[in-house]
């Protein structure tokens, strides 16, 4: 036998398959695989050990064959590193990160447009991210750059306590 086994494209899923090809012997094979199904193909399975119990056509005779179906680990987004305006109503704040885990190499797709996997430059405010790898497999977070409050100067008139003698 042949097999030809595609591996779960994202964390998670249950897209993966593994398809058998008899190279030779009479028809009249049975399948029984670990999880109940009993066709020559199985599909939408999810990451784990598959066993085969192929049987003969004489009905006398049978082989075991085991299967491995994998997935990639999570796609992930590292703890980002976000460096917050230095002035109210500047624009030097930064977004800093790291993609982990899924398929590379990935794209970035950020609320602004931006299609860099780091920002700079950024005025204060709420900025969204995309995160895909190379299975069309997603992660959305969404990050905040701060900035400190508008500097105000309140005069205080205070007024003269001098006191004349009488």
């Amino acid at each position: 036998t042949l097999e030809t086994i595609a591996d779960v494209s994202c964390f998670g899923s249950n897209n993966g398959s593994i398809s058998i090809d008899l190279t030779d012997g009479d028809p009249g094979f049975s399948f029984a695989w670990s999880n109940g199904q009993t066709t020559q193909n199985v599909s939408n399975l999810g990451p784990g050990n598959y066993r085969l119990t192929l049987g003969y056509a004489d009905g006398n005779c049978s082989q075991i064959f085991d299967y491995q179906v994998e997935e990639p680990n999570q796609l992930l987004l590292s703890t980002p590193s976000i460096t917050p305006v230095k002035c109210f109503g500047g624009n030097d704040g930064a977004i800093n990160l790291t993609a982990l885990g899924g398929v590379g190499p990935y794209r970035y797709q950020w609320s602004g447009n931006q299609t860099t996997e780091d920002l700079s430059g950024l005025p204060a405010g709420n900025y969204a991210l995309t995160l895909t790898d190379e299975h069309d497999c997603t992660q959305t977070d969404q990050f905040i750059v701060q900035e400190p409050p508008i500097l105000s100067v309140t005069a205080i008139n205070e007024a003269d306590t001098c006191q004349t003698a009488s």
